[in-house]
């Protein structure tokens, strides 16, 4: 009689299994089997078969078998069994040959699987193979593939053993677009399941451009993009089985609009003005250009300009323009004023009038000044303005100069043939000879 069981699910590791029933001896069957051969049974009598796993610290508790009757009626034991894994699919088939002695007739097959796991058992009804499906057997376990043939009343022997490792393909990677820059985009995966073969590496298609990456690599980037352009990944993970479906994963490196910061205003001089300034065009980015517009000048510059301007102590608009190469833009804009001329009316005695209440002209002068355009306003004695610019003065009957109506030079005076323009009061212009200035220094204002 052919009696089999599984290793137990607990304890610690079998060293034997004892197998008993009343009436007769006991019989020791060593660890790595799973069933055994009674003999000497008389037929038509009933036995109950126990079985008590050993090992160093004892014996645990005995799993009763079903009672059984032998017969003398046995089928014989499959023949020629084999077990094949098939790759493609991680499949398993196993094909036998009937028995000879078919006994009193076999109702089922049963293939029992045995790994270091443990046992599991399928039904094969009367066919002659049976394909265990995908994921039934663990992938990368080395299995014992065993048939049983079952009859009405009792079962064969198993068959000799065929030894498979059930393999297949790796599982489809996971890939995502991680981080990425202005001009690079990096894609990550985790390892996939290997599937009982390890990897040999991986086939990733990047923008339909095919490149070998090492199987310890769970990361790829993907460089020198143009900023907020695309780029589409393959990935296929390979083992001896063959190629995994394909993970597929698409990035876009980033398109950061420029900033513009850090700007600076300075005067270089009563006819000069400049701006300094910092583009930040974001990070990884190409950069771009930058078009300046000062004092209607155009300049193109990514850190600054300067332009000459015509009048001192006066206030001038810009405004900057950053366009990165992909059309994003960024504005500043301010007033930065050209460097003030200050000027002092040091007048003792104006005539007409008789005091320093000088009078501010409209108009540049083309006559003497006591009979020219209307007053627009005052410039006492030690009042100060901010000048523009200035202009040569006019023919008079003690020549191409305004004398200063004082005491010294025979009368006369300071001499100038200046005429100094100033925004105060309405806008107008000022003689050069009440001036504290001297010609010397009024000449550095520009011309009017």
């Amino acid at each position: 009689m052919q009696l089999s069981w599984r290793t137990p699910a607990t304890g610690g590791a079998v060293n034997s299994y004892v197998v008993s029933a009343p009436g007769m001896s006991s019989k020791v069957v060593s660890s790595g089997r799973h069933s055994t051969t009674v003999d000497g049974l008389t037929n038509g009598v009933e036995y109950r078969f126990s079985v008590t796993a050993r090992n160093r610290v004892g014996s645990g508790p005995e799993a009763l078998a079903n009672p059984v009757t032998p017969t003398g009626d046995v089928p014989g034991i499959p023949m020629a069994v084999q077990a094949t894994a098939n790759p493609s699919d991680g499949s398993v088939l196993v094909k036998w040959t009937p028995p000879l002695d078919q006994g009193p007739g076999i109702t089922n097959y049963k293939v029992i699987a045995s790994s270091a796991n443990g046992d599991q058992s399928f039904d094969a009804n009367l066919a002659k193979s049976l394909t265990l499906p995908k994921g039934t057997l663990t992938y990368g376990d080395a299995y014992a593939i065993t048939v049983v043939a079952e009859g009405a009343a009792t079962a064969s022997p198993p068959s000799a053993p065929s030894q498979v490792t059930p393999y297949t393909v790796p599982d489809q990677p996971v890939v995502s677009a991680g981080a990425v820059t202005a001009t690079s985009v990096t894609f990550t995966w985790p390892k996939p399941n290997e599937n009982g073969k390890p990897l040999s590496g991986y086939t990733a298609t990047v923008n339909g451009v095919a490149q070998q990456v090492t199987p310890d690599q769970t990361s790829l980037n993907v460089p020198n993009l143009a900023p907020g352009a695309s780029a589409s990944i393959s990935l296929v993970a390979r083992n001896e089985a063959g190629d995994s479906q394909p993970g597929a994963a698409t990035g876009k490196a980033s398109n950061p609009p420029p900033q513009i910061s850090r700007v600076n205003e300075s005067s270089g001089g009563y006819t000069q003005v400049a701006i300094s300034f910092t583009v930040d065009w974001g990070a990884g980015a190409p950069g771009g250009t930058c078009a300046i517009t000062l004092n209607g000048k155009k300049i193109s510059s990514c850190t600054g300009g300067s332009a000459t301007v015509p009048k001192a102590s006066t206030n001038y608009d810009y405004k900057v323009v950053a366009t990165s190469s992909t059309g994003l833009t960024a504005n500043a804009s301010g007033t930065v004023q050209s460097t003030v001329f200050t000027i002092t009316n040091s007048c003792d005695n104006a005539e007409p009038g008789g005091d320093c209440g000088l009078g501010i002209l409209q108009n540049v002068p083309q006559s003497d000044p006591d009979h020219g355009p209307p007053n627009k306003g005052k410039l006492g004695k030690g009042a100060s303005a901010s000048a523009e610019c200035y202009g040569i003065g006019y023919q008079s009957q003690t020549g191409n100069q305004v004398d200063e109506h004082k005491s010294e030079n025979g009368g006369k005076g300071r001499q100038s043939t200046y005429w100094i323009y100033i925004p105060n009061a309405g806008g107008g212009y000022v003689v050069g000879a009440y001036l504290e200035q001297s010609d010397d220094q009024l000449n550095n204002l520009p011309r009017c």
